[in-house]
């Protein structure tokens, strides 16, 4: 196996409300879902909304007492599709290449 994959990490990648209106699920009911299934912990992505700090600061507040450990992420738009970075928080006062930059710099093992 390559040494520079990480084999744990997949993107079940689903939608839901508040930020995708079309969503049948809130947060809250896709946190306990993912503990039902026995999943430990969960990247909540939306574009561009929770990539802050505070805001990340918030999720924890208002949902990190349900059994399933949240870390921070951002989906990034693209015009070649969206990018999920999964684990550290996007500055959105720099440029894109600037947080890849950033993002590169994390040590991951």
């Amino acid at each position: 196996m390559n040494e520079n994959v990480a084999p744990w990490l997949f993107d079940g990648h689903i939608h839901c409300r508040p930020f995708t209106k079309s969503a049948f699920s809130g947060v809250k009911q896709t946190i306990k879902r993912a503990k039902d299934k026995g999943l430990s912990g969960i990247s909540i992505l939306a574009k561009d909304a929770i990539e802050s700090k505070r805001s990340y600061e918030d999720m924890l507040d208002m949902f990190g007492d349900l059994g399933v450990k949240l870390f921070p992420g951002s989906e990034i738009s693209t015009t070649h599709g969206p990018v999920l970075v999964y684990g550290v928080l996007i500055d959105v006062d720099l440029t894109f290449d600037q947080n890849v930059e950033i993002c590169s710099l994390v040590d991951f093992s």
